[in-house]
Protein backbone atom coordinates (compact mmCIF):
# COMPACT_ATOMS: atom_id res chain seq x y z
CA UNK A 1 0.00 0.00 0.00
CA UNK A 2 1.24 3.82 -1.21
CA UNK A 3 2.30 5.99 1.74
CA UNK A 4 -0.54 8.90 2.14
CA UNK A 5 -0.36 12.10 0.67
CA UNK A 6 0.14 13.85 3.58
CA UNK A 7 0.71 18.07 5.20
CA UNK A 8 -1.50 20.17 2.63
CA UNK A 9 -1.65 17.88 0.02
CA UNK A 10 -2.84 18.05 -4.05
CA UNK A 11 -5.98 16.63 -5.39
CA UNK A 12 -4.97 16.51 -9.00
CA UNK A 13 -7.13 16.27 -12.28
CA UNK A 14 -6.03 15.21 -15.46
CA UNK A 15 -6.50 13.57 -18.43
CA UNK A 16 -5.56 9.68 -19.09
CA UNK A 17 -3.96 8.57 -21.93
CA UNK A 18 -7.45 7.19 -23.17
CA UNK A 19 -8.95 10.60 -22.84
CA UNK A 20 -11.26 10.17 -19.26
CA UNK A 21 -10.59 12.40 -16.70
CA UNK A 22 -9.26 11.29 -13.34
CA UNK A 23 -8.75 12.48 -10.39
CA UNK A 24 -6.13 11.27 -6.97
CA UNK A 25 -8.08 8.46 -5.19
CA UNK A 26 -7.18 9.42 -1.79
CA UNK A 27 -5.66 11.74 0.37
CA UNK A 28 -4.81 12.94 4.21
CA UNK A 29 -4.10 15.96 5.99
CA UNK A 30 -4.94 16.97 8.78
CA UNK A 31 -7.29 19.01 10.80
CA UNK A 32 -6.73 22.69 9.87
CA UNK A 33 -4.21 22.29 6.69
CA UNK A 34 -5.29 23.22 3.46
CA UNK A 35 -5.80 20.73 0.41
CA UNK A 36 -4.69 22.14 -3.64
CA UNK A 37 -7.29 21.00 -6.29
CA UNK A 38 -4.97 21.37 -9.36
CA UNK A 39 -6.93 21.11 -12.67
CA UNK A 40 -4.91 19.64 -15.34
CA UNK A 41 -7.81 19.70 -17.56
CA UNK A 42 -7.95 22.93 -19.13
CA UNK A 43 -11.53 22.99 -18.78
CA UNK A 44 -14.26 24.15 -16.03
CA UNK A 45 -14.80 21.36 -13.59
CA UNK A 46 -16.64 21.62 -10.34
CA UNK A 47 -15.72 19.28 -6.96
CA UNK A 48 -18.80 18.63 -4.83
CA UNK A 49 -18.99 17.85 -1.83
CA UNK A 50 -21.98 16.36 0.42
CA UNK A 51 -23.44 18.40 3.37
CA UNK A 52 -20.41 20.57 2.52
CA UNK A 53 -17.56 18.67 4.92
CA UNK A 54 -15.12 18.47 5.36
CA UNK A 55 -14.45 22.26 3.76
CA UNK A 56 -17.49 24.22 4.66
CA UNK A 57 -18.52 24.62 1.23
CA UNK A 58 -21.14 22.17 -1.06
CA UNK A 59 -19.22 22.92 -4.15
CA UNK A 60 -16.23 24.24 -5.63
CA UNK A 61 -15.97 25.67 -9.48
CA UNK A 62 -12.50 25.52 -10.57
CA UNK A 63 -12.14 27.40 -13.93
CA UNK A 64 -10.10 25.63 -17.24
CA UNK A 65 -7.10 27.70 -16.96
CA UNK A 66 -4.48 25.55 -15.08
CA UNK A 67 -4.58 26.66 -12.04
CA UNK A 68 -4.60 25.33 -8.30
CA UNK A 69 -7.42 26.23 -6.09
CA UNK A 70 -6.69 25.82 -1.95
CA UNK A 71 -9.49 25.21 0.56
CA UNK A 72 -8.70 25.05 4.28
CA UNK A 73 -10.83 22.10 6.35
CA UNK A 74 -12.50 23.42 9.63
CA UNK A 75 -12.95 21.02 12.82
CA UNK A 76 -13.90 17.65 11.41
CA UNK A 77 -14.13 14.10 12.90
CA UNK A 78 -11.42 11.94 12.02
CA UNK A 79 -14.06 9.92 9.18
CA UNK A 80 -13.62 9.45 5.26
CA UNK A 81 -15.15 12.24 3.08
CA UNK A 82 -16.43 11.34 -0.28
CA UNK A 83 -16.49 13.66 -3.17
CA UNK A 84 -17.14 14.18 -6.73
CA UNK A 85 -15.52 15.88 -9.50
CA UNK A 86 -17.93 17.07 -12.67
CA UNK A 87 -16.01 17.86 -15.70
CA UNK A 88 -18.21 20.46 -17.70
CA UNK A 89 -16.57 19.59 -21.20
CA UNK A 90 -16.78 16.52 -21.06
CA UNK A 91 -20.12 16.51 -19.51
CA UNK A 92 -19.29 13.51 -16.92
CA UNK A 93 -17.85 12.82 -13.52
CA UNK A 94 -13.80 12.44 -13.23
CA UNK A 95 -13.20 8.43 -11.83
CA UNK A 96 -10.38 7.27 -9.40
CA UNK A 97 -10.35 3.31 -8.49
CA UNK A 98 -13.05 4.15 -6.26
CA UNK A 99 -15.04 7.13 -5.04
CA UNK A 100 -12.36 9.60 -4.42
CA UNK A 101 -12.01 10.67 -0.60
CA UNK A 102 -10.40 13.08 1.72
CA UNK A 103 -9.31 11.82 5.34
CA UNK A 104 -8.80 14.37 7.83
CA UNK A 105 -6.90 13.74 10.97
CA UNK A 106 -7.97 15.99 14.10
Amino acid sequence: MAAANTQNPTVTIEIDVEGCRKVTPKVELKEGEQVTFDNQTKTPITIWFPEGKPFGLSELPVDSNPVAKQVKTGTVRKEPYPYAVYCSGKKDFCYASAMPIIIVHP
